[in-house]
């Protein structure tokens, strides 16, 4: 078996490299030399989880997954009998950093990095599509919120208004049992005008809420970049995210 994972590794590191992208092995090396922050190399900042559950967190890794298909190995369509070698190079690949990277030797370098960064765009689109689903989750929750609190505070606007509208009854009533003025019985309770008010609120047919919030209109732009910039290769263990993806699609 050890003899095996080492003949796949050494195909794997003369194997020809995708001819669609320019120097794929500058790419690579790039992404352990060019900073992101200060003090930051792009390798880390890809490898950064995101702080919290918000927009701006997706779009960065929106971000995150575009920096790593530039590097072409997205693009890379490596034989099946490759994969036992590249998982185990993967699962060793994730401890390694920036300066361990540049330690080592060109081709195992690039090897190592190929089969870390394909597994590190399975884990970003996981990533992506969970943060998605959380957002428009708590998008429906907040617009919930918001049309229990309106359909409270009508409900209570409502019951006030009737409470005026007994009173009124109640004013014309005694009014007219005494045979006095009608009329300045029912205006000492409400206004003309605001009884005409009520008439027509109480008269308009009743209409059904627009289904507009404000946390769609923030998710827009989302959406948008999702479909836009991205088209999500998912990974093969997640069959969570392929259900959600032919969703979303």
């Amino acid at each position: 078996m050890r003899r095996a994972l080492s003949g796949a590794s050494c195909r794997l590191r003369r194997s020809p490299k995708p001819t669609n992208v320019l120097n794929p092995r500058g790419s690579l090396d790039a992404l352990l030399s060019e900073k992101a922050y200060v003090r930051q190399s792009r390798l880390s900042w890809l490898r950064e989880p995101p702080s919290r559950v918000a927009g701006r967190s997706l779009i960065e890794l929106l971000d995150k997954l575009d920096l790593l298909r530039t590097t072409g190995v997205p693009a890379l369509a490596l034989p099946d009998a490759y994969r036992p070698r590249l998982a185990q190079m993967a699962r060793g690949g994730v401890r390694y950093t920036a300066q361990a990277f540049q330690q080592m030797g060109p081709a195992q370098r690039h090897s190592v990095m190929v089969a870390t960064l394909r597994e590190l765009e399975a884990t970003l689109t996981d990533a992506a599509l969970a943060m998605f689903r959380s957002l428009v989750g708590r998008a429906h929750l907040r617009a919930k919120k918001r049309v229990e609190e309106a359909v409270t505070v009508s409900a209570d606007q409502g019951r006030e208004r009737l409470a005026r509208i007994a009173d009124l009854l109640d004013a014309l009533v005694k009014a007219a049992r005494k045979g006095g003025d009608v009329a300045g019985a029912v205006t000492a309770v409400a206004a003309l005008d605001t009884i005409e008010a009520y008439a027509a609120l109480i008269r308009r047919p009743r209409a059904r809420a627009a289904p507009t919030c404000s946390d769609s209109l923030r998710l827009t732009p989302i959406t948008g970049a999702i479909s836009s910039r991205t088209s999500f290769a998912l990974s093969k263990r997640s069959a969570e995210s392929r259900r959600v993806t032919t969703r979303l699609t």
